[in-house]
């Protein structure tokens, strides 16, 4: 059954929610734009978006030659930022999911505050985490519209704050999310898993794609760059289930919407 719990008297909401497919959909629209600016990418402009630096030399009777390296994926960099329509398609998708992004970092701020509220010690640790998903969601606007081709340094700034602030944010929420998770509740008790099990993957594939982007950096060999954007796509794609926990976190919620648009209800 569903039961009601209006502020302030308000009458029953005229539209309800749930909140498990807003954070589906909010999710989703990233992971579309990724997949289409990869594979257009692959398929329009494949020489030009897989191409960097390196060069080999052939040399014959008459002259030398000078061949890219051959690689057979984009980095993320060239494929959102390089081409159209690719360009468009991120742009927009991550305009759509930016504001409903920060509405969850709201709801996760009050989340952590309530179930916590006893716990004061705790409070500049709720505020660290929801500073660090803002930071996060500013960042990938900013790698999103100056792309490196426009601005390569504000591009790389960007880039090392979304980096650096989602590898923050996600050690801080895993331990928020052990304080607060209901050892009863299944959903929670699988988003905690979750999270554990995709951070560390997401470490480990940056780590692997540091590797790879140094070794062909230094050594110019064939496809390692190609190594180099898989585990980036790996790190870009574990962020994202990352937040699509919030599916399982509040899969029992609903925003209810109504004159006034305001309040929360709970499936019991």
């Amino acid at each position: 059954m569903v039961q009601y719990q209006p502020l302030d008297g308000l009458s029953t909401p005229q539209l309800r929610l749930q909140f498990r497919l807003f954070a589906l959909v909010t999710v989703l629209l990233p992971f579309f734009a990724f997949l289409s600016c990869i594979v257009l990418s692959v398929q329009l402009h494949s020489e030009e978006s897989t191409a960097t630096h390196c060069r080999v030399i052939r040399r014959n009777e008459c002259r030398s030659i000078a061949f890219q390296v051959r690689n057979l994926l984009p980095s993320i960099s060239a494929a959102i930022g390089g081409f159209q329509p690719q360009r468009y398609i991120w742009r927009i998708c991550i305009a759509l999911h930016s504001a409903p992004r920060l509405l969850v970092g709201l709801i996760y701020c009050h989340h952590y505050k309530y179930h916590l509220r006893r716990f004061d010690s705790l409070r500049n640790m709720i505020n660290a985490a929801i500073a660090l998903y803002y930071i996060e969601n500013a960042s990938l606007v900013g790698i999103s519209y100056i792309a490196s081709i426009e601005d390569r340094k504000v591009h790389e700034t960007c880039f090392t704050f979304f980096t650096v602030s989602s590898l923050l944010y996600a050690i801080l929420t895993i331990g928020l999310s052990a304080s607060v998770t209901n050892p009863n509740n299944k959903y929670e008790k699988r988003s905690l898993k979750t999270k554990v099990f995709l951070f560390l993957t997401n470490v480990t594939s940056l780590v692997t794609a540091v590797y790879c982007f140094y070794r062909h950096n230094k050594y110019c060999e064939p496809y390692v760059y190609t190594f180099f954007a898989l585990f980036e796509y790996v790190f870009v794609l574990t962020n994202m289930g990352f937040h699509l926990t919030a599916y399982w976190d509040f899969y029992t919620y609903e925003f209810n919407i109504g004159p006034e648009m305001l309040q929360k209800t709970r499936l019991i």
